[in-house]
């Protein structure tokens, strides 16, 4: 379970930060998302590899 976040700790709204700054943390996100659709891709392959030459 996660602890409570403190008012200190908390990033400011991204519509009161300069632009650049949102459109980078916008990216940074994205970039994890496709590395993660990847990944997950990369698995699925893999136990298709797998299953194809089970039975042979």
């Amino acid at each position: 379970m996660q602890e409570p976040i403190q008012e200190s700790q908390r990033e400011p709204v991204s519509f009161t930060q300069p632009l650049h700054q949102t459109a980078k943390r916008y990216s940074d996100a994205y970039a994890k998302v496709i590395a993660r659709q990847n990944r997950k891709r990369e698995q699925h392959e893999a136990v298709w590899r797998q299953w194809r030459t089970f039975n042979e």
